[in-house]
């Protein structure tokens, strides 16, 4: 069959396969067909307005939640392996050290985060390094902001900022021997849910303002240093913190059934959250307080630039 053959032979089979098809298709059943739903109908209002941002991805933005529902314990450390696993460290030790990355992440100018990274990064490494000495903590603990800005930030700090920081106790081997030891302790797992992403999407459903936020994150960042709130998931603290903000900020609701949906937790583990996170708050409030580890957390929230929170708190 030549060419020009052929090409009729396949019209003419297309054109009578068009014909059987259109046959059985009377005009009742062309009327019963389901419409085509428009993809942008599956997406959760709050995610609509963001459609065609690259930055938000609404298309992708639920889904992404929706996963990391599901993984968020899968890299979340115990709450007792500091018990378990280190002679030398104690919780104290463990405070005092994320009061001084939380003082150093903002001199670095790291993105909100990068701080959340950095803990969970030193609590899964203590976990799973024993005995760690304690002249190696601090040491540790820049590594693993080092490691989360890499992750996190455009720009992370320079090699030489981070031996500077810590007064050149370490040198430049000493970090980068570390940072190779702290990747494959953790199988360079560095996707985790954070409870600043929590946040982010439990205040864009609620629609909260600047000053709402930054409270919940005040709440959130107060929580960091405490070793007793690793009993409690990344979305926990996050649910929590907002809802101890619609409390403080006296919000009609302080859990909306929009949010709540959002979340996979119940309304009681929710307020028993708030509840711990008030203590912290009513502590870091108190000016007779007298301890290191809520001091460079409560600096930081005094700035303008965080509405203040950390003034208007509890009076």
């Amino acid at each position: 069959m030549t060419t020009g053959a052929a090409s009729r032979g396949k019209a003419r089979l297309g054109d009578d396969l068009d014909d059987t098809i259109m046959q059985g298709t009377t005009p009742a059943r062309m009327e019963s067909m389901s419409p085509v739903i428009d993809w942008k109908d599956t997406i959760p209002p709050e995610d609509r307005q963001d459609l065609g941002d690259p930055q938000f991805v609404a298309e992708y933005a639920n889904p992404i939640f929706v996963n990391m529902n599901g993984v968020e314990q899968k890299y979340r450390q115990s709450s007792d392996y500091m018990q378990r696993t280190q002679n030398d460290i104690t919780q104290r030790m463990r405070a005092v050290l994320i009061d001084w990355l939380v003082e150093v992440h903002w001199k670095f100018k790291l993105v909100p985060e990068t701080l959340y990274l950095t803990v969970n990064l030193i609590d899964r490494y203590l976990g799973q390094c024993p005995n760690l000495p304690r002249t190696r903590l601090q040491l540790v603990g820049v590594t693993c902001l080092l490691i989360a800005s890499k992750y996190e930030d455009i720009y992370p700090p320079e090699m030489k900022d981070i031996v500077s920081i810590c007064d050149r106790t370490y040198q430049r081997h000493e970090v980068m021997e570390m940072e190779v030891d702290i990747l494959n302790t953790l199988g360079f797992c560095m996707t985790t849910p954070s409870p600043m992403f929590f946040l982010l999407r439990y205040a864009k459903v609620m629609e909260a303002d600047e000053k709402h936020f930054f409270l919940a994150q005040y709440c959130l960042e107060l929580a960091l240093p405490e070793y007793s709130m690793l009993r409690y998931s990344a979305s926990q603290l996050a649910a929590g913190a907002l809802y101890l903000s619609n409390k403080l900020l006296r919000k009609p609701t302080a859990w909306p059934p929009h949010v709540a949906v959002h979340c996979p937790n119940t309304e009681h583990d929710v307020k028993v959250v708030a509840k711990e996170l008030c203590a912290l708050l009513q502590v870091a409030t108190n000016e007779d307080h007298s301890g290191t580890q809520l001091r460079a957390v409560k600096k930081k929230f005094q700035l303008s630039k965080f509405r203040s929170v950390s003034r208007m708190v509890l009076g």
